[in-house]
């Protein structure tokens, strides 16, 4: 099942060669029996020892549940978490042998793919955090930022009246508090996005967006939600979550 964005013919063209290739073992096996009265009891014999020897990769439970990574590990089975892990085993030796085999790529063309593949996925994320941090910086703290004004506003208005300021107070101090985390981590993200940029490298880069601008959008991320939780609606210059469920 590929994303959304992405091409079918990939994921294909892998398929069917991992494909060919068992199909091509299981020929080179049984073509000495071919014409023996023995062939079908080759095959059931072939059958039962490609169950037994590849059975650990059968999991009929949630695939996508941390049980399941530690099951496969103990399994023995690899495990490559992001996008970043699994490109630089495109070119592994073995896989390289099965492409030449049926002639689908060649050393040269493998390299170009997991380079345009690594390049497409750092340029992808360079543009997700750059929109996030124009979306954070000109409507999400200036919106938090004028919330904190209004509260401060009414705290100063309530106190001429005489009139208790408890939770005007608790709700600016903890915004006001949050605004300022935001505000660091829009300044860490573009500092990270940009000392990504500098890596020439390609699969070095990758990794840095992978680890450090990613981590660092996620923590941005945590801290916008938290502000959302506390602002009203009507103060908050984006849907926030009920209304993109509820009134879509």
């Amino acid at each position: 099942m590929v994303g959304s964005s992405d091409n079918i013919a990939c994921p294909n063209a892998l398929l069917n060669t991992i494909v060919a290739e068992e199909l091509s073992e299981f020929t080179e096996i049984l073509t000495p029996f071919k014409d023996s009265e023995h062939f079908e009891t080759e095959v059931k014999k072939l059958l039962k020892d490609v169950l037994k020897k590849h059975r650990r990769i059968i999991f009929n439970g949630d695939g996508y549940s941390h049980e399941w990574v530690e099951e496969a590990h103990r399994r023995g089975l690899p495990d490559f978490p992001s996008t970043v892990d699994c490109l630089p085993h495109y070119t592994d030796e073995k896989n390289l042998k099965m492409f030449k085999k049926f002639g689908i790529y060649n050393e040269n063309e493998l390299k170009a793919r997991t380079e345009a593949y690594l390049e497409k996925y750092s340029k992808t994320i360079r543009i997700e955090a750059r929109t996030m941090i124009e979306m954070a910086r000109k409507q999400l703290l200036p919106a938090t930022l004028d919330y904190v004004d209004t509260l401060a506003n009414s705290i100063i208005t309530k106190q001429k009246a005489s009139l208790t300021t408890y939770t005007d107070e608790k709700m600016a101090l903890k915004l006001n508090d949050l605004a300022d985390a935001f505000y660091e981590s829009i300044e860490n993200l573009e500092q990270q996005v940009n000392r990504a940029c500098e890596i020439k490298e390609i699969l070095p880069q990758a990794r840095f967006f992978h680890d450090v601008v990613l981590a660092e959008m996620e923590r941005m991320r945590t801290t916008s939600d938290t502000i959302e939780r506390i602002m009203p609606s009507s103060k908050w210059p984006i849907p926030d979550y009920s209304a993109i469920i509820y009134n879509v």
